[in-house]
């Protein structure tokens, strides 16, 4: 479903839809994701640090 101005697609409301659609060469098209952010929400641990950079902070820099 979309709007049509000035032969513009003005706004394009669609769905995940499995038909097919076929556009000339050279199209110029655009699309946009709407995602919740409640799908972001994931908890993530905090990585550690490498034994590489652990040994540099302490050397250069003088890090306990």
């Amino acid at each position: 479903m979309c709007t049509i101005g000035e032969d513009k697609v003005v706004i394009e409301i669609c769905n995940a839809s499995t038909d097919e659609c076929w556009a000339r060469k050279r199209t110029v098209m655009a699309l946009a994701s709407v995602v919740p952010k409640s799908d972001f929400g994931y908890v993530t641990r905090p990585q550690k640090e490498s034994l590489m950079v652990q040994a540099y902070q302490r050397k250069v820099l003088g890090a306990p």
